[in-house]
């Protein structure tokens, strides 16, 4: 009995089902143009409820009774609403269904965002130079302006200690005097900084002799597709009036983005510097007041290209030139006293000029690989720079009292620098949240330097033994790398280790032959850590532990022993014994992101 009363109702379920057809829509619009997924209901003909609502897919399928009248409502983006009677007859069946396509504009909208002025990633600071640049004439003014830099009188900048950062363009290390890298930022436009990067305590990627800090002023490039360009001016007054204009301009496809800028600015501005010296063994005070005039004009060239080869490879061309030509009048009026009752014994004015052309032009060839999606690369870059001071100065020293004959004298000065630098990198981004960073470096510079003075008097003029000199330096430094990153969590490690090799020769032929050579290698252990403590008011606070061993090598200047001619009373002596001072340094500090 349980038999047949199941095949009875087998035989009913399959009689029932066989009443049903199957129904598909194809929704099309624009020229047969298939509408991906849209909403299909399907409601009664009698009371207009809802008997089905699905998203049409390729096989969406309706089970619906036959001999039937319906209503199908379907909806999408970009098509008017469809709403139509539909009959259903006794055999599957596929409806095409037409849409009217529908465009929408939208009110414009405007989008507002504000980008930090300083923000922290890891180790390193970035400043926004935008705001800055827009009250600053040059690149120096935006160094002055740039939070938690300090600047002195001579041009260094210092970061958190008493050894002057070292600055980079574009990660680069400029290989400057301070003298001569303050001319360089004085004829950069201000308007030509994308960014600046702050690293008070660098990593073992850097070079060791970075113990003051690192400086890195990114300058822009052209980032949109297209061709665009721009063109701007500014004036600026205070005493004096600095004026400035210049443009850039981009092309950018799928494969090739060159750049090319330029601008001319003129500008004139002076310092005053007072100051008092003390000479104890001879009871005497020295007041001087120091007035200097600057007036230059200067072009920058910047421009290059950035070809992407394939999708792995990329090649990039980047070029900088400029050229100043300055003039500077220097009034130096000397007071001497008595320090017992302070009697005025003496008074001298120095009179100096100098017209200081110089040039720069750096080259750069770089090749990155990508080695995976992970972030993994191979960079490689080969630069040269060069650079030429050429400064012809005429001065007078003026002795008012006693009153003695007016000292005259003239001289040239010939600085060229050139600069090689070759560097490879290779970040590797593996699992489990692991970073390895492996390089190397070579770096040499080679300097040439000649200062012919001449002394004018009454009984006729001579060559100035004491400020003549010509002197020949080069230095070698090659230099490897290794470091790691881990982070667990919160928390983040990255030890690392540098060695580095350094071969310094210095020949000096006038006034007479100090020849040296140095030679040394040595390892730089790095350590960071970062921990995330708390967080506070919305505020994350992020704890940061650095240890570095870093060197401060002597500049040739303060190993050459010719002196320096200043003014008559103050010249400058190297010391070619002069040892590399090293240093260990411990930092923690807590930053609030």
């Amino acid at each position: 009995m349980k038999i047949i009363v199941a095949l009875v109702c087998l035989f009913a379920s399959k009689n029932v089902l066989g009443q049903a057809v199957q129904v598909k829509f194809i929704v099309t619009k624009n020229n047969n143009e298939v509408v991906q997924n849209s909403t299909a209901q399907i409601l009664k003909n009698t009371d207009s409820s809802v008997l089905f609502s699905r998203i049409l897919k390729q096989n969406t399928a309706f089970l619906l009774a036959p001999n039937n009248d319906y209503f199908v409502r379907i909806t999408a983006v970009g098509i008017a609403p469809i709403f139509k009677k539909i009959q259903i007859l006794y055999a599957d069946t596929t409806l095409a269904i037409s849409a009217t396509a529908t465009s929408k504009n939208l009110d414009a909208v405007v989008v507002k965002s504000t980008k930090p002025l300083v923000r922290q990633e890891d180790d390193k600071t970035i400043v926004d130079a935008e705001p800055i640049a827009s009250t600053s004439t040059n690149a120096y003014e935006v160094l002055e302006k740039t939070p938690g830099a300090i600047l002195d009188q001579d041009g260094n900048v210092y970061l958190n200690s008493a050894t002057p950062a070292t600055i980079q363009i574009n990660g680069r290390e400029v290989r400057l005097s301070a003298q001569d890298l303050t001319t360089l930022l004085k004829s950069l436009p201000a308007n030509s900084i994308s960014k600046i990067e702050i690293l008070r305590t660098p990593s073992a990627k850097y070079d060791a002799a970075s113990s003051g800090g690192i400086v890195n002023i990114v300058l822009k490039k052209g980032v949109k597709l297209g061709t665009n360009g721009s063109i701007d001016a500014s004036y600026y007054q205070g005493k004096y009036a600095t004026k400035s204009t210049g443009f850039n301009i981009n092309k950018n496809d799928s494969k090739l983005n060159t750049y090319l800028s330029y601008s001319i600015t003129q500008r004139e501005n002076f310092f005053s510097i007072n100051s008092e010296r003390v000479n104890d063994a001879a009871n005497i005070l020295f007041k001087q007041n120091a007035i200097t005039k600057f007036k230059a004009t200067s072009h920058y060239i910047g421009g290059g290209l950035d070809y992407k080869i394939n999708g792995k490879w990329n090649l990039n061309y980047d070029v900088r030139f400029s050229a100043n030509a300055g003039k500077n009048n220097v009034n130096n009026a000397i007071d001497i006293f008595k320090l017992n009752n302070n009697t005025r014994i003496g008074e001298n004015i120095s009179q100096i000029q100098n017209a200081d052309p110089t040039k720069f032009i750096g080259n750069t060839i770089t090749t990155k690989l990508k080695i995976d999606s992970a972030g993994s690369e191979w960079t490689n870059s080969l630069e040269y720079t060069y650079f030429t001071l050429q400064n012809e100065q005429q001065y007078q020293n003026l002795n008012i009292n006693p009153a003695r004959n007016t000292l005259l004298g003239d001289g040239d000065i010939a600085n060229k620098k050139n600069i090689i630098v070759l560097k490879t990198d290779a970040v590797f981004k593996l699992k489990n949240k692991f970073t390895i960073e492996v390089g190397a470096k070579y770096n040499y510079t080679k300097s040439n330097n000649n200062a012919i003075f001449y002394a004018d008097t009454s009984t006729g003029k001579y060559l100035n033994t004491f400020q003549t000199n010509k002197f020949k330096f080069s230095e070698t430094i090659a230099a490897a790398y290794f470091q790691v990153a881990k982070s667990f969590g919160k928390f983040t490690i990255k030890p690392g280790i540098r060695l580095e090799q350094t071969d310094i020769i210095g020949n000096q032929i006038i006034p007479s032959d100090t020849t040296f050579s140095i030679k040394r290698t040595n390892l730089f252990p790095y350590l960071y850590l970062k921990r995330e403590i708390a967080k506070v008011f919305g505020f994350k606070l992020i704890g940061n532990l650095i240890y570095r061993r870093s060197i401060t090598r002597p500049y040739y200047e303060a190993l050459n022993p010719t002196a320096r001619y200043a003014d008559q009373y103050t010249f400058e002596v190297g010391n070619p014994n002069l040892q590399p001072q090293f240093t260990n340094n411990y930092e923690l500090n807590i930053t609030a992101n």
